[in-house]
């Protein structure tokens, strides 16, 4: 979780830009790589953190957690959103 700190503090720095669409993609690279270390790494946020997208929007859609934060936010092209929905993830659940 350091590097989900880093990047909400400079995402110009990691991503470019604050662009959903390049966090997820971001984050989906560094997922993969560190799944080599730890087969879990990072299950919680394409399983459990995408179910409770789809139920805080109550948005069934076949979508990844960042194309559901798209659709659903005023401000869907934004890291804001992405970081404001994992704070309130992680306060009702361990990872």
């Amino acid at each position: 979780m350091k590097l989900f700190s880093q990047i909400e503090k400079r995402p110009a720095l990691y991503i470019g830009n604050t662009d959903l669409n390049r966090l997820g993609h971001f984050i989906g690279g560094y997922c993969f790589a560190k799944q080599e270390e730890d087969f879990d790494f990072g299950k919680w946020l394409f399983h459990d953190f995408t179910r409770y997208l789809v139920n805080k929007y109550r948005d069934s859609r076949t979508l990844n957690w960042y194309g559901l934060i798209a659709a659903n936010e005023a401000d869907g092209n934004s890291t804001d959103a992405f970081f404001r929905l994992l704070h309130e993830y992680l306060a009702d659940h361990t990872i």
